[in-house]
C-alpha cells in the first residue's frame, strides 16, 4: 500500500473511532454529574449521629494520634481489648477519616464532597465492569450504573479472580463488618450461577 494510501485508511479509522470514545465519555460524564447533582443537597450538612463519635471524638482520626491505634482500635477508637469497645473494626474507613481531617481539617464539607466523588467513581467503575464482564450491550451497562447512581445499594461486582475477590472482601469487612456477607454471596453465586444449580 502507499503511504498516500496509509494515510488515508489511518485517517478513516480514527474518525470512526472517535464517536464511540466520545459517546463513552459522555456516558461517564452523564453518571458523575448525576452523582454529584443527587447528592450535591447534602454537601453543606453537618457530621451527625454517628459521625459526631466516630469522627468529632475520635481520637484515632486526629492528626496527631498514631497510625498504628487505626489497627488495633474498634471503629470509634477504644481499645479492641477493652469491656466497653464495641468489636466494630473498620481500620480502612477510620484512615480515610484521618486522611480528610489532614486535607481539609474538620469541615463537614469536605466530607461530603469526598463521599460525593467516592459514589461517582464507583458509578463509572460499576459501568465499565458492567461493560467488560456482564453485558453486551453497552446501553444496558449504562442503565445498570444509573440505576445504581441514584438508589445506592451494597452490591458485590463480578470479579475477574478468586484472588480479587479475597483481598476486596477484607477491605470490606475492614470497613465495615457487614462486608464478610460478600463472601457468602460469592459462594451461592458460584453455586447458583455459575455451576447452574437450581436452588432447591
Amino acid at each position: 500500500m502507499t503511504a498516500p494510501g496509509r494515510e488515508k485508511k489511518a485517517r478513516q479509522l480514527r474518525v470512526s473511532v472517535r464517536p464511540e470514545a466520545m459517546w463513552a465519555a459522555g456516558r461517564y460524564a452523564v453518571l458523575a454529574a448525576l452523582c454529584a447533582l443527587c447528592y450535591s443537597n447534602s454537601l453543606h450538612g453537618e457530621l451527625v449521629h454517628d459521625d459526631v463519635w466516630a469522627i468529632s471524638n475520635n481520637p484515632d482520626v486526629r492528626p496527631g494520634s498514631s497510625l498504628g491505634n487505626i489497627f488495633s482500635n474498634d471503629f470509634w477508637g477504644k481499645r479492641m481489648a477493652d469491656n466497653t469497645s464495641h468489636k466494630s473494626y473498620r481500620p480502612l474507613c477510620i484512615l480515610t477519616f484521618k486522611l480528610n481531617i489532614l486535607l481539609g481539617g474538620m469541615t463537614p464539607f469536605y466530607f461530603h464532597v469526598v463521599n460525593v466523588c467516592l459514589h461517582s467513581a464507583v458509578t463509572c467503575l460499576l459501568m465499565h465492569t458492567c461493560e467488560r464482564c456482564v453485558f453486551d450491550d453497552s446501553r444496558l451497562a449504562f442503565t445498570t450504573a444509573l440505576l445504581f447512581s441514584v438508589h445506592p445499594i451494597h452490591t458485590e461486582a463480578e470479579l475477574w479472580s478468586l484472588v480479587a475477590s479475597l483481598v476486596l472482601g477484607t477491605c470490606a469487612m475492614l470497613v465495615k463488618e457487614t462486608g464478610v456477607t460478600v463472601f457468602g454471596v460469592c459462594v451461592l453465586y458460584d453455586a447458583l450461577v455459575l455451576c447452574r444449580r437450581p436452588l432447591i
